[in-house]
């Protein structure tokens, strides 16, 4: 489902672009634009949610494998990271 949204949600942004390439300035107007823009957050809200889901799906694994995961481990540093990412791209997060 949030793969068909994630298509959707790039079909509708490249339609606006494909728009302003062939020089229909009319179509980007300043509505059409604020659109694209939240739209583009709803983008990155699922997919920094997605980020954070699979982050805690490798941590719950690796605790239930090896126990308790050392902060300074390759693994801890990763996820580390990649929650940080998730946080840079979700527009409700102040990063």
């Amino acid at each position: 489902m949030l793969l068909q949204f994630d298509q959707d949600l790039l079909g509708d942004v490249l339609e606006v672009f494909e728009y302003a390439h062939a020089g229909d300035c009319a179509a980007l107007k300043r509505r059409d634009i604020a659109g694209i823009q939240e739209l583009v957050h709803i983008f990155h809200w699922s997919k920094s949610n997605l980020i954070r889901e699979y982050t805690k799906a490798v941590r719950d694994s690796a605790l239930s494998s090896h126990g308790p995961l050392d902060p300074e481990s390759k693994l801890s540093r990763w996820i580390e990271w990649a929650n940080q990412q998730a946080d840079r791209l979700d527009p409700l997060v102040d990063s």
